[in-house]
């Protein structure tokens, strides 16, 4: 693969592997049928896992084996959707060849779909009226029902059906006429007409191994286990269903962390001056992303896209006043020289270029080909722009129609949510890069509240909305001392790896891939070096160990057996004879694939081939191999070279990489802090704060509507009343009435909750890295100093209570004499806020005694035992 996997993508793919390879053995038993259903949201990369799935069956890679016959059709209802899937593929794979992927169309004629290839066809060339691709004829000796039902027959095993976007067209119901995607994967008899202008029918036998691909993978799990009248099941085969993490996916940064949705307050029109606002929006990311590409030194240049939704009947004056507007906001970027490459778009469904009444013209675009021109600043549509469309860097979306569609529109959001770089923008001040904007010009209050409740409700991965964010300055009056502080904070691993020693393989490729010369062998690359140095390793602990590595090998060499007899009359046992013979290949070559899967990355590999060159003898080294492998000792000094390596490492090439890009430092980052290793970071002050400025709330009987937000004094950037929006608790609340109060405040700042503005603690959940953001800094003025505190109240109760305040506790420990209190705060059940002060401890018992708290109960306990009123 070109991309580095992301942790949930890896797991995916590997599940997947499994499953269909659990598929392929039911089928070789008996015929049974399979689907495995890779249910993933949008945005998480779907196509990338379908390629790093391909990859692995048709080139193998650690313990799975290439499988040249494999044949692969895959089925979509977009011819659209095939041209984008085909050019996601050959970006993402560094094996799969242009060569191996076909696209099916009326010139394709052939009795079998080739081995080795990915065949794309979408359903209309298999539809009745798609007779140039099912007819036979003089132009077609193969109908392509014929090509399918050929290959599925004689390569069954080795044919792989793929459906993207498997929710659509799965249904199946007693009765009723099967969907082209079921023709296919049930088989069964299909009419199609011959040369003679006949009738032929064919019958095709069904798949055996299916994928299915969905974001929405309801349907097609219900599809696989329909029932008719009788219980009988329709489908016929076993569905294994494969989801990603989404909470892995969210915190990988694949998902934007926010939604800004803006509307009017006013009964006025507002077209032309939110159109306007859209724009400077534009040149806000455009800006940001600039400021991105200077850090890291170029590594994602990335030209943000604002699409316009308009009325179906839109008029050419209409379109010229539109394109006028935006032409004058942002002169520098949309005016349209001549004999340059056009900068605004239409993907109209006339796919025609428009006249404008001022001699202006803009160019028709096919929406599968936006992302790729980054020429294209603004793109104008319709009612559906969603497919085969997959622009990640439509940051911007401003609809100028009608209230009444708020669902389509909805539906339309959920295709801008993803990041236009694979990843979350971490650098300071460019938070807003983590977020999209839309403009509702024809919205009230309500309206946008349908829009947001449509969207949350059919997400398929949770993304904030923020309704009318707006920019809040610094307060006056703050001492400039305060501006200037910089506090520190953590920042969660990004990767974490199946062992250490695929952690040390990766650093090897990675700093080959920075060009990092190997200081210790300069001849050989550091990839080389890592193999070298581990299997140094392992032949050390080969020899410590030989006396009985070689005892126990063999003892493999050989199985051994009884052969008893018994009276044929009584069943008594007469002869017991022990017996012995040789161990056959086959299963020699199953101890050298298990040898290989225990063992950590590919240091299986690299300990046989030394073993073999040692030994000149095959089945020698497999059979010390596998005595190897199952020495947990061997595995654990193993594990521990190389995180000792990694951290040896770390130093020595610290000079070299501090002299990379910022981009490059922090792909290094991932493998210096894997997980459970909190990489250390900063906190500062951004120049400004965006936060939303009301609130969706919805009734008992599910009516949405939109409320301003409370409104709080005494915060660090506020309006020009000095009053800052958000949303509190009664809990906080009662924490800012509190610390108002209080002599020598200078102010407070509300953390944000997520992103690179807000000061973060590192902490594990459930095996996963995660960063939790303390609520509130109060800062106050004492002695002539500026004095930081931190508070946090949290609902106790909540599960992850103990993770998130067993990390503040050591985060406060770890950075004594930083922060004058750092303080959790509940509420206990006389309804009096409590405080556990987590800084000033001297050893661990506290965070200790937090981390094994089980309940809400165990951590009031802790309150009582250890804090005291707040």
């Amino acid at each position: 693969m070109k991309f580095t996997l992301t942790d949930y993508q890896h797991d995916v793919t590997n599940t997947v592997v499994q499953r269909l390879n659990a598929a392929v053995a039911m089928f070789d038993n008996d015929g049974a049928r399979s689907a495995v259903g890779l249910t993933a949201p949008t945005g998480a990369g779907k196509t990338v896992i379908a390629t790093a799935i391909l990859e692995k069956f048709f080139f193998g890679g650690g313990i799975q084996s290439p499988n040249k016959n494999l044949t692969v059709l895959w089925l979509t209802d977009d011819p659209s959707l095939n041209e984008q899937s085909r050019d996601k593929i050959l970006k993402a794979s560094s094996l799969i060849q242009p060569s191996q992927i076909e696209m099916i169309d009326a010139t394709y004629d052939r009795e079998v779909l080739e081995p080795g290839k990915i065949h794309f066809i979408n359903i209309g060339r298999l539809a009745q009226g798609a007779t140039s691709h099912i007819a036979t004829g003089d132009s077609r000796r193969w109908s392509l029902w014929e090509t399918i039902g050929n290959t599925v027959a004689r390569r069954n095993r080795d044919f792989l059906f793929i459906v993207d976007e498997a929710h659509r067209g799965s249904e199946v119901k007693s009765g009723d006429k099967k969907t082209i995607m079921r023709t296919i994967l049930d088989g069964g008899p299909v009419e199609f007409p011959d040369g003679a202008g006949n009738k032929k029918t064919i019958v095709n036998v069904p798949v055996g191994i299916m994928l299915g691909i969905s974001a929405t993978p309801k349907k097609f799990e219900d599809a696989m286990k329909a029932t008719d009248v009788d219980g009988n099941n329709l489908a016929e085969r076993t569905l294994f269903k494969v989801a990603a993490d989404t909470a892995k996916v969210r915190d990988s940064g694949m998902i934007k962390d926010l939604i800004n949705v803006n509307h009017p307050n006013d009964n006025q029109p507002t077209d032309d001056t939110l159109v306007r606002a859209a724009v400077r929006d534009l040149i806000n990311y455009t800006k940001l992303w600039e400021q991105e590409g200077a850090a890291s030194g170029g590594v994602h240049p990335v030209k943000p896209l604002l699409v316009v939704q308009v009325h179906d009947r839109v008029s050419e004056a209409t379109l010229g006043n539109l394109v006028t507007s935006m032409a004058a906001e942002w002169k520098d970027g949309l005016q349209q020289e001549t004999g340059k490459p056009p900068v605004i778009v239409h993907s109209f469904g006339e796919k025609k270029h428009i006249d404008l009444p001022d001699g202006r013209m803009i160019p028709y675009m096919a929406p599968q080909n936006i992302e790729e021109n980054q020429h294209v600043r603004v793109v104008l549509f319709k009612a559906a722009l969603t497919t085969g469309w997959d622009c990640p860097r439509a940051e911007v979306m401003v609809s100028l129609r009608a209230a009444k569609e708020h669902t389509s529109i909805a539906q339309l959001i959920g295709r801008m949510v993803r990041t236009p770089v694979a990843g979350r923008i971490d650098t300071d001040g460019l938070d807003e890069l983590n977020s999209v904007s839309l403009y509702l010009p024809h919205y009230d209050k309500d309206e946008v509240a349908k829009v947001v409740s449509a969207f949350v409700g059919d997400a398929d991965v949770e993304v904030p909305v923020a309704v009318n964010p707006m920019q809040f300055e610094r307060t006056p009056g703050i001492p400039d001392a305060l501006w200037e502080i910089v506090l520190p904070k953590e920042i969660k691993p990004k990767r974490t790896f199946a062992s250490e020693t695929a952690r040390l393989a990766t650093l090897g490729t990675r700093l080959d891939g920075l060009k990092i010369i190997n200081p210790y062998s300069p001849a050989i690359t550091l990839t080389q070096e890592v193999e070298n140095r581990v299997t140094d390793i392992l032949l050390s602990e080969y020899r410590r160990l030989q006396a009985g590595i070689d005892d126990d090998a063999s003892g493999l060499l050989e199985v051994t057996y009884d052969r008893v007899g018994y009276d044929q009359y009584t069943g008594a046992t007469i002869t017991t004879t022990a017996l012995a013979v040789r161990t056959s290949a086959t299963n020699i070559r199953e101890l050298h694939k298990k040898a290989e899967a225990r063992m950590p990355d590919a240091s299986g590999r690299w300990l046989y081939n030394a073993l073999y060159a040692q030994l000149g003898d095959h089945e020698e080294a497999v059979v010390r191999l596998s005595a190897m492998s199952v020495h947990d000792e061997v595995i654990k000094e193993l594990e521990g070279a190389a995180s000792r390596l990694i951290d040896s490492w770390r130093h020595d090439f610290q000079p070299k990489v501090s002299r990379l890009d910022a981009d490059e430092r922090v792909k290094l980052d991932e493998i210096w802090h894997p997980h459970g290793v909190p990489v250390p970071g900063t906190f500062t002050f951004p120049k400004t704060v965006k936060t939303r400025t009301q609130k969706v709330v919805t009734d008992a009987k599910g009516k949405a509507t939109i409320e301003d937000l409370e409104t709080f004094k005494g915060h660090l950037y506020s309006d020009a009343n000095g009053d800052y929006p958000m949303v509190a608790t009664g809990w906080e609340k009662d924490v800012i009435a509190k610390e108002l109060a209080q002599p020598g405040l200078l102010g407070w700042y509300r953390n944000p909750s997520s992103g690179a503005g807000g000061l973060s603690v590192s902490y594990i959940e459930g095996g996963v890295d995660k960063s939790m953001f303390p609520d509130f800094l109060f800062f106050y003025q004492v002695d002539g100093k500026i004095v930081v505190d931190i508070v946090d109240p949290h609902n106790h109760s909540l599960g992850d209570t103990p993770g998130k305040w067993a990390a503040l506790s050591r985060f406060a420990r770890q950075n004594p004499g930083v922060f004058r209190r750092v303080s959790a705060v509940i509420k206990n059940k006389a309804g009096v806020l409590k405080s556990l002060e987590l800084t000033g401890r001297a050893n661990t018992v506290l965070e200790d005694k937090i981390a094994a708290a089980s309940g809400g109960e165990d951590i009031a306990s802790l309150f009582e035992e250890f804090g005291g009123t707040y």
